[in-house]
């Protein structure tokens, strides 16, 4: 819950978010990942069943005003691969599009918990192998780049104050030469 659900009272909010609490329910919200503020996030939306906000590789401070597809693509590839890594680890990190902790540290954190001997290429390449398994498996159950689109109101209702909207596709997301950052 947050600046989307319409309430002004910060009590109001608080009620809401401990009966939320106490039903075991999520109730992040924020514009930061939001892919009418930030394309980026948009973009990885399309792609992958990875959270929406923060383990899809959001980049919140990423400047996406009048950029071109190919251009916020290659910003997305490097989070998204870092986070399907990370996530298929079981090292979901909420507000690693914050801190944006290094490979290493990820690594070495995993070696202390588990003693595997991973090194960061391998860890990359987790991520990549991850991404490409889940579009297999998507496709293998039938899914195809119309079950990708983002919801309808976020091309279609503008989002206050910068009133933008989603501007890209999945079909064109779809093809982007850099989809998975081979």
């Amino acid at each position: 819950m947050g600046s989307n659900c319409g309430l002004r009272e910060p009590d109001g909010l608080a009620r809401l978010n401990w009966i939320a609490d106490d039903l075991d329910s999520d109730t992040t919200e924020t514009d930061a990942s939001d892919p009418r503020v930030i394309d980026v996030t948009g973009l990885s939306m399309t792609m992958t069943a990875q959270g929406a906000d923060h383990t899809v590789g959001n980049l919140p401070r990423c400047d996406c005003v009048d950029k071109i597809l190919d251009h916020l693509d290659e910003k997305r590839v490097d989070r998204l691969v870092l986070c399907a890594a990370a996530d298929s680890l079981g090292r979901c990190t909420f507000g690693r599009s914050v801190t944006s902790e290094p490979i290493d540290f990820r690594v070495n954190t995993l070696n202390d918990a588990f003693g595997p001997s991973l090194v960061s290429v391998p860890f990359v390449d987790i991520g990549k192998r991850t991404l490409h398994r889940e579009q297999d498996a998507d496709r293998a159950a039938g899914f195809s780049v119309s079950d990708d689109a983002l919801p309808t109101f976020f091309s279609a209702d503008a989002l206050e104050p910068a009133y933008r909207t989603a501007r890209f596709y999945a079909a064109e997301v779809d093809v982007s030469p850099t989809r998975w950052a081979s």
